[in-house]
């Protein structure tokens, strides 16, 4: 089999909005069962696809290099072939969906192995001596809603007054400088309530929209489906997952 050329797009930001695992699946459901970019965004991304239009998985296909032509392309091809094949590809970024189909296999096959199928096991090792090339520079142009860092200063200097010099998550109380000592001192980060990228011009911001979170639960808060800070306390409180 010879593999279309990959051509892999510059922008990222769909990209980075998707978890690892979720990448994965987009990259084994569009190479091996031809599904198409809306599909992937109602049933792998979690997004409406009547919303999103299936631009999410696209975007991340495109930072792959997979278009069109690597639709279905290993339909009725074993994952292990499939890894084969790719690495056998006269192609540098071939290696990139290797390691995407390598995780996603570990992640669907972990219990093989004590079932006595190594053979993907055995796969995966063979890419423990691969380097992979980065460091490539490229421009990168995009537009962003700008950020006011004051209003985060001012939130952190009240949160302190009001905590006995104490400064930590809101939703589950962590403390960088307890677990960090000096190095966390002082450190927290800023939610905005109020998400900026729905305001339609300029807004003004007021200390009572900020939040002061753990990265951790800060992160929580924007994987979507995007949920409030009261939402993931209540969540942590109970011990459960939001779905």
């Amino acid at each position: 089999m010879i593999l279309p050329q990959l051509t892999p797009k510059t922008r990222e930001r769909e990209y980075n909005q998707c978890s690892e695992s979720t990448r994965d699946e987009i990259v084994y459901e569009y190479m091996f069962n031809g599904k198409t970019h809306r599909w992937l965004d109602e049933n792998v991304v979690n997004q409406s696809s009547e919303y999103s239009r299936g631009y999410i998985s696209m975007s991340v296909l495109h930072f792959f290099g997979l278009a069109k032509p690597h639709k279905d392309i290993f339909n009725g091809t074993n994952i292990e072939d499939a890894i084969r094949i790719l690495k056998n590809a006269d192609d540098i970024h071939a290696n990139r969906v290797v390691e995407s189909l390598v995780r996603y296999s570990l992640n669907v096959h972990s219990n093989e192995k004590s079932n006595g199928n190594e053979a993907l096991y055995l796969l995966s090792e063979e890419h423990v001596d691969i380097g992979y090339e980065e460091g490539e520079e490229i421009l990168s142009t995009h537009k962003r809603r700008e950020r006011n860092p004051r209003v985060i200063k001012k939130a952190k200097e009240l949160f302190k007054e009001r905590n006995d010099g104490l400064i930590f998550c809101e939703v589950c109380g962590f403390n960088f400088y307890d677990f960090y000592g000096e190095r966390g001192n002082g450190f927290i980060e800023g939610h905005h309530k109020i998400p900026i990228h729905e305001a339609a011009g300029n807004l003004k911001t007021y200390v009572k929209d900020i939040a002061l979170l753990c990265s951790n639960c800060h992160r929580m808060i924007h994987r979507k489906p995007f949920i409030t800070v009261d939402e993931l306390s209540e969540t942590i409180l109970k011990g459960r997952v939001v779905r």
